[in-house]
């Protein structure tokens, strides 16, 4: 018994928010690619769902098995929330990217040396495209809870591939705030230069 308590203590835990304190496009052989990655994590999710609903099967206890199929869809239904919201944060940072860029120009064709800002700029962006990789991939992975079937284990397994999904989806936000922090740096980089405020060098904190 003291196993599920646990079990419904994290699934408590992990509808709490995290805060993101914050568009790659894809061409030619990179969206041949990024097609084929997604097909492959598809196949990945079916095969996963059907393995999960194979292990639910083997489960005698009813309450126990309710429990696991209302947690694995939360799971599912956190990590797709969650990533849609970085992304979204993401398409703001590479708007405000695209001002700095614009600016930048209109800076360089006035005789500016624009040199730090133009790379900042460009470290922005690989950063916010590192970032919406990584957002990209956990939103295409498997969520299912891959459990034994054995009722035995089950509140061990739970804990432990629940603090995995944490571990994995603080890990995605880690690089979405370090793609802030770059774009908050390109903006300074060009406000230095030609002395005017070119958009907010945060963005905003999204609601949960």
């Amino acid at each position: 018994m003291k196993n599920w308590v646990l079990v419904l203590v994290l699934a408590l835990i992990l509808a709490a928010p995290i805060w993101v304190q914050a568009s790659m496009t894809a061409t030619g052989t990179g969206s041949i690619q990024q097609r084929q990655l997604r097909q492959e994590w598809q196949q990945k999710r079916e095969e996963s769902r059907a393995e999960f609903r194979l292990k639910l099967t083997e489960i005698k206890d009813e309450r126990r098995k309710n429990i696991l199929a209302r947690l694995n869809e939360r799971v599912c239904e956190i990590n797709k929330n969650r990533m849609e919201n970085m992304d979204r944060h993401l398409d703001k940072m590479d708007s405000i990217l695209d001002r700095v860029v614009t600016r930048t120009s209109i800076a360089k064709s006035e005789g500016l040396d624009t040199g730090s800002a133009e790379q900042a700029a460009k470290n922005a962006r690989d950063k916010v495209t590192e970032a919406r990789t990584a957002v990209d991939v956990q939103a295409e992975k498997p969520c299912d809870l891959m459990i034994s079937g054995s009722e035995k284990n089950l509140g061990g397994e739970v804990s432990g591939l629940i603090r995995r999904f944490r571990q994995d989806v603080a890990g995605v936000q880690d690089k979405v705030v370090s793609a802030r922090k770059a774009v908050s740096f390109a903006i300074q980089s060009l406000a230095r230069i030609v002395g005017e405020k070119i958009a907010p060098s945060k963005t905003p904190t999204p609601n949960p």
